[in-house]
């Protein structure tokens, strides 16, 4: 993997940076964009994300503590959870460009 070079106040890049790595992370996190205002359960979440629950609770709580997806609210016997628009969108802005990567 190449060396990132991120500005002090990038962390949100590096967390979203971090879970795009990991594939399981990237998965859920594709989920919850594409299910975005659906709230969806973990097992919709693995069903989608092509993964099995150990895996989804492996790493919900890491992408929950970057703040890139939140806890909702409890339906029925179950959680769901959102991703946090609003962060991502700080993410994907604070991410170096490609010009900054060659360059910097």
């Amino acid at each position: 993997m190449t060396e990132r070079s991120l500005s002090p106040d990038s962390s949100e890049a590096e967390a979203l940076i971090n879970a795009l790595e990991e594939p399981a992370k990237a998965r859920i996190l594709s989920v919850l964009i594409a299910e975005a205002g659906h709230n969806p359960n973990p097992s919709k979440i693995c069903k989608r994300a092509d993964i099995d629950l150990e895996a989804f609770y492996d790493h919900i709580d890491e992408l929950c503590a970057t703040g890139l997806v939140y806890f909702n609210y409890t339906v029925g016997n179950g959680p769901s959870y959102e991703i946090n628009r609003q962060t991502l969108a700080t993410s994907v802005e604070s991410l170096p460009t490609l010009e900054e990567e060659c360059t910097g």
